[in-house]
């Protein structure tokens, strides 16, 4: 596939008198012959004399560069009836667009400006290397990096995983401000998330966008638009979850109901709060955000005034104690040991304690 700038002769066979969209053809570049067939991005048909943009799509690939001069003629029988220049050797497939044309135009042109600014706006990614941009134009990469920099108002840079890449500013934004719009959408349709997670928005961006190239866009545009990234998760700054009265009464239910047990698995929580998997899940996950409720080891989850009051009971038991054992912690606050385990593992985990073998003592200090 090939795009083209497509010259008619003026005098076209009898049998030809003008050149029609998607006529069968083939198409001479250096040595090589292809068969494919012709598309006219502006018109349905070309008159003698005329020149317009077209895209060649061959039933075969060929060795072409930009600028390579071609020839045109008839599948059968055989008559020469244009010729012209290759503008893009590597191009995507178009309809019949506009801008299209308008990009064809700046490319038969031949800024060389012109030609990188064109890349950088309607390349699949918006972040290129300077190889790829230097593969696409076939020039060297020293000279490719020696325009860019001289493009810094148009043309801005970012180091990522030790490759620097390129992109133009005034596209970047336009996809910022797209990404921000799909994120506000999100937040509408899930009132109660706390983010998009970043796999969905990309999905939702470009289906076709690599999780890295996606990330690279994303850290670039955040702070720009408004977003914080947080872990997997991307949000608004203005978004905060939102609770219905019903929602509201849900989250209250399942807070007294583990007040009153203590500490409850997943599973048992689930199935004691009566409330659909589907909704119960979203408000677990704002309320351990939220920190209304901890997740313990084993999957054991706890309200917050729970732990805190077991966290309290315990500091004062070890207080005056070098050490206790699991056992003697296990008669002091009266829980089961599928209570209690959990409990102190999320207690070291967050400072209080520190173990000692099978003991216990307080953190007397950072790294005690």
């Amino acid at each position: 596939m090939l795009d083209v700038r497509l010259t008619l002769l003026e005098s076209m066979p009898q049998a030809f008198p003008r050149l029609k969209h998607a006529t069968r053809i083939r198409f001479y570049v250096g040595t090589a012959e292809a068969i494919g067939r012709i598309y006219l991005l502006d018109a349905v048909e070309m008159e003698p004399g005329t020149e317009r943009p077209a895209q060649v799509r061959l039933e075969h690939p060929v060795v072409a560069a930009r600028q390579d001069r071609f020839l045109l003629r008839t599948f059968s029988p055989l008559f020469t009836i244009g010729g012209g220049v290759v503008l893009d050797p590597h191009p995507a497939k178009h309809r019949r667009d506009a801008h299209v044309v308008e990009q064809l135009t700046k490319l038969s042109e031949a800024d060389p400006n012109s030609l990188i600014l064109d890349l950088l706006a309607r390349g699949e990614q918006p972040l290129v290397t300077a190889a790829d941009l230097a593969q696409k134009l076939e020039r060297r990469v020293e000279t490719l990096e020696a325009q860019l920099a001289g493009l810094d108002a148009d043309v801005g840079s970012l180091e990522r995983r030790k490759k620097r890449y390129f992109y133009l500013r005034q596209r970047v934004a336009h996809e910022g401000a797209r990404i921000r719009t799909l994120v506000l959408a999100s937040h509408r349709q899930n009132p109660l998330s706390l983010g998009v997670e970043k796999a969905s928005l990309a999905a939702l961006y470009n289906p076709r966008s690599d999780a890295d190239s996606f990330g690279d866009l994303l850290s670039l545009v955040a702070k720009e638009q408004g977003l914080v990234l947080e872990g997997s998760l991307v949000r608004d700054t203005s978004f905060a979850p939102t609770l219905d009265p019903q929602t509201e009464a849900q989250c209250t239910g399942i807070e007294a109901l583990l007040l009153r047990e203590g500490f409850l698995s997943l599973g048992e929580l689930a199935q004691s709060c009566g409330v659909k998997r589907n909704t119960f899940d979203k408000l677990l996950a704002l309320m351990v955000a939220q920190q209304v409720v901890y997740k313990l080891p084993d999957s054991l989850l706890a309200h917050r005034r729970t732990v805190g009051d077991y966290e309290s009971a315990l500091r004062a038991f070890l207080a005056g104690r070098e050490r206790a054992s699991v056992g003697e912690i296990k008669e002091r606050l009266n829980l089961t040991r599928k209570a209690l385990i959990p409990l102190l593992e999320f207690f070291d985990e967050r400072g209080v304690t520190v173990r000692a073998g099978n003991d216990r003592r307080l953190r007397q200090k950072p790294g005690g």
